[in-house]
C-alpha cells in the first residue's frame, strides 16, 4: 500500500474533493454553512504541506462550485462568508462558476450585500447561480426592520447590486428571490442562459416583473425554462434605474412580441401572456386561475398566437376554483383541448366538479372539459375531498372505451387512508369482495388497468 507522499496529485485532489463534498452536482456542490467547516478544511488541507497546497492552488476545479446555507446569520457571519467566497472565487482561476446561496431568516438585507458585491465581482464567470434569502415570518424586537430606502437615499447605488455581464456565454441557470434587489444593466446575449427563474413585483413599475422581463428576454433567445414569479421574500428593497435602455425594452413590450423559441416550460402570471409568444411550449403552470375574464382571453389569445405543442397545465394554488360556479365560463378557456397532464395543488369542490362534467352526448360518450386527459397529478388535497376525488376517478375511467384517454393518477402528500395494495397490485387482480366497499371502485379500475402512484 503506497503511503499519502506518494499518491498521485491526480488522487490526493480526488480526496480533497471527497473531503469537501464536492460532488459536483448543483445545488449539491462545495457546502458551506454557518461554521464554514467545508471551506475551512479546505483551506487547512492546503496548509498541511507545500506540496498539498500545491495541489490544491493547481487545481481550481475545487474551488469553483459553492453551496452556502446560512441560518439567522449575523452581520459578522455574513462578512466572513464574502471573506470565504473571495478566497474560493480566486482560487479558482478562471473556470465557471456553479453557487447556491441561501440566507434564511436574515433580519436586514444590507448586512448581506457585501456577499453578493463578492459574487457579482465574477459574474463574467457565472455558469449556475441561485440566490434564496429569506426573512424571518416574526422580526426580532431589536431588529433594523423591513430596510426601504426611497430613490434619494440609494441614488449612488450603495446598497445596489449591479449586474453587467451576468455571466454572458457561460451563464445556463439563474435564480434570484429577490429579483428587485438587482440593477440588470446587461447588453450582451446570454446564449447559453437556459433555466431563468426570478421573483420580482407583479406591478408595472420598473421594479416589476416586467422590467425584469425586458432585461432579460431580449438578451436570452434560447431560454427552455421561465418562471417570474412574485417576490415573497418579505424584504422591500428599491433602487434607483435610471437605465434608459432598459426601461425602453420594457415601453417596447406592446410591439412586437417577445419571441422565445425554444422555450418548453413557462411559469409567469396570466397577464404576462400578452407580451410573450412561445411555439415551442410543452408546459404552463400558474399560481392560480384568476375570474377576470380579461386574463382568460390573453391566455387562450397567447396559445393562438404561439400555436405550441402544450400539453402540461400545473396550477400552484386550485382554491382559485373555489367560485367556480361564478366563473366556470373563464376557467374552462384555460381547459384547452390539447391538455394531456393537469397537475393541482390544494384542489376545491369546483376542480372535481368540473372534472367530472359530462358533455350533453352523456357520461358514457364523451367529456368536453379536457377531452385528452391522460394523466392527472394531485397535491395537498384535503381529505374531505376524498370522495370527490373516487367519484372523478371512477366517472373518467369509466368513460366508453373509445373515448377513454385517462390513463393515470398520481397523488402526492394526500390521502394517506387509501390502501397500500391499491398503489401496488404487483401486476395480480385486487379480490374486490376482500376490498372495504369504499374502495371497491376503485380497486376495479386498478384491475382494469389504471395506474395509481404517490
Amino acid at each position: 500500500m503506497a503511503s499519502v507522499v506518494n499518491l498521485p496529485n491526480e488522487i490526493v485532489c480526488s480526496i480533497f474533493s471527497l473531503a469537501i463534498r464536492n460532488w459536483r452536482i448543483f445545488p449539491e456542490i462545495f457546502k458551506t454553512g454557518n461554521d464554514f467547516e467545508d471551506c475551512v478544511a479546505l483551506i487547512d488541507l492546503s496548509r498541511v504541506c507545500r506540496r498539498w497546497g500545491e495541489i490544491s492552488l493547481t487545481d481550481p476545479t475545487l474551488w469553483s462550485s459553492l453551496n452556502m446555507l446560512l441560518y439567522n446569520p449575523s452581520k459578522e457571519t455574513l462578512r466572513q462568508a464574502a471573506h470565504f467566497a473571495n478566497i474560493c472565487f480566486a482560487r479558482s482561476k478562471n473556470l465557471p462558476l456553479a453557487c447556491a446561496i441561501q440566507i434564511l431568516h436574515l433580519d436586514d438585507l444590507r448586512f448581506g450585500h457585501p456577499l453578493m458585491l463578492a459574487l457579482v465581482a465574477h459574474e463574467d464567470r457565472w455558469s449556475r447561480i441561485a440566490i434564496d434569502i429569506t426573512r424571518p415570518h416574526f422580526p426580532k424586537l431589536d431588529s433594523p426592520g423591513v430596510y426601504s430606502p426611497n430613490p434619494m437615499e440609494d441614488s449612488s447605488g450603495m446598497f445596489g447590486v449591479r449586474l453587467k455581464t451576468a455571466g454572458n456565454e457561460n451563464l445556463k441557470e439563474f435564480h434570484f428571490n429577490i429579483g428587485s434587489w438587482f440593477v440588470y444593466w446587461m447588453r450582451d446575449p446570454l446564449p447559453s442562459l437556459e433555466t431563468l427563474k426570478v421573483a420580482a413585483y407583479t406591478s408595472s413599475s420598473p421594479n416589476g416583473a416586467e422590467y425584469t422581463l425586458a432585461a432579460w428576454l431580449p438578451l436570452a433567445p434560447n431560454l427552455v425554462e421561465l418562471e417570474i414569479t412574485t417576490d415573497h421574500s418579505r424584504f422591500k428593497f428599491n433602487t434607483v434605474r435610471g437605465e434608459t435602455e432598459i426601461r425602453g425594452r420594457a415601453t417596447s413590450f406592446n410591439n412586437p412580441f417577445i419571441l422565445l423559441p425554444k422555450l418548453h416550460t413557462l411559469f409567469v402570471a396570466p397577464q404576462l401572456l400578452s407580451i410573450l409568444t412561445c411555439p415551442a411550449l410543452e408546459k404552463y403552470v400558474t399560481r392560480s386561475i384568476p375570474g377576470a375574464n380579461l386574463h382568460s382571453s390573453r391566455f387562450r389569445s397567447f396559445v393562438e398566437r404561439s400555436a405550441p405543442p402544450l400539453h402540461t397545465l400545473e396550477i400552484k394554488d386550485g382554491s382559485s376554483w373555489r367560485n367556480i360556479y361564478f366563473n366556470i365560463v373563464t376557467i374552462r378557456k384555460y381547459l384547452i383541448p390539447s391538455i394531456t397532464n393537469l397537475i393541482v395543488n390544494d384542489p376545491e369542490a369546483g376542480f372535481f366538479t368540473l372534472l367530472s362534467k359530462a358533455s350533453a352526448e352523456g357520461t358514457t360518450a364523451s367529456v368536453d372539459v379536457l377531452p385528452a386527459l391522460k394523466h392527472l397529478e394531485i397535491c395537498d388535497c384535503n381529505d374531505k375531498y376524498l370522495y370527490w376525488l373516487l367519484a372523478l376517478i371512477a366517472f373518467r375511467w369509466d368513460l366508453a372505451a373509445s373515448n377513454r384517454s385517462h390513463k393515470s393518477v398520481t397523488l402526492r402528500r394526500c390521502f394517506e387512508s387509501i390502501p397500500e395494495a391499491l398503489f401496488n397490485p404487483g401486476g395480480a387482480s385486487i379480490e374486490l369482495a376482500d376490498a372495504e366497499e369504499r374502495w371497491r371502485t376503485l380497486a376495479r379500475c386498478v384491475n382494469e388497468g389504471l395506474i395509481l402512484s404517490r
